[in-house]
């Protein structure tokens, strides 16, 4: 059949970090356009941690 295949592996991500000012601005701004009773703050979970590679390039995370 002739398949050939590359693959680049990195074991483990960098960590997410999150930015507890821009957070409580975040958190702000949404209790302003939705109501306080309606921002809801779930548990952290592992799901969005390739957050941390888009805030390597782009600062704004």
């Amino acid at each position: 059949m002739g398949a050939r295949y590359k693959m680049n592996y990195w074991k483990g991500y960098p960590p997410t970090i999150d930015d507890e000012f821009m957070t409580g601005i975040v958190k702000k701004c949404a209790a302003e356009i939705v109501g306080e009773g309606n921002v809801i703050e779930p548990e952290p979970t592992m799901g969005g941690e390739d957050m941390a590679y888009f805030r390597n390039f782009l600062q704004i995370f």
